[in-house]
């Protein structure tokens, strides 16, 4: 269950909400496939090969210690893909996502020098938040419970504290309603 809420997975739900809400709209898709590269695949690729030459446990990184570097590196992919969508003139919705999410890492990853808050839980709350903002109370219902089965899987598999986990969605949540309505 804990991949289904994996940032990298939530990422793409974001890119998919901001892009195809209402509908899918095919001249969409070159958009779609950039957030996703830069969101997504790029981090996932960086974290496979580090976890291949023995630098992490797994892709969650669940040491403390070794997730500087790795957040350093998505950071870097979602600013490059933040560059790119800008540059190439994709709609601003999804350039906010990602200056919403650099923002967020940012402050993750200054956190995690120190504590090993969940970035699972913070990504999560975005997604409900992305989904409040193109979608409305209807989104907001539907994507509303995935915050809280993101804690509960976060404590459960005890990868993090329930109080690494709450803090997360709060960090999340104060990043996005400060963030959200100036990007957006």
């Amino acid at each position: 269950m804990s991949e289904v809420f994996a940032p990298l997975v939530q990422v793409l739900v974001q890119s998919t909400l901001v892009l195809w809400h209402p509908w899918p709209d095919a001249s969409e898709l070159r958009w779609w496939l950039l957030a996703v590269a830069f969101g997504s695949a790029v981090p996932m690729l960086f974290l496979i090969y580090g976890m291949r030459r023995g630098s992490w446990l797994d892709h969650h990184v669940p040491q403390r210690e070794h997730r500087i570097l790795p957040m350093i590196a998505i950071l870097a992919s979602l600013l490059l893909g933040f560059g790119a969508l800008s540059l190439a003139g994709a709609p601003r919705p999804i350039c906010a996502v990602f200056a919403l999410l650099a923002i967020q890492l940012a402050v993750l990853t200054l956190i995690t020098r120190w504590w090993k808050i969940s970035v699972h839980t913070s990504v999560a709350t975005t997604t409900v938040a992305v989904a409040a903002l193109v979608g409305g109370p209807l989104l907001l219902a539907a994507f509303a419970p995935i915050a809280p089965l993101t804690v509960w899987t976060r404590t459960h598999m005890r990868a993090h504290t329930l109080g690494q986990a709450v803090t997360g969605v709060l960090i999340g949540t104060a990043i996005c309603a400060v963030a959200l309505p100036l990007l957006a």
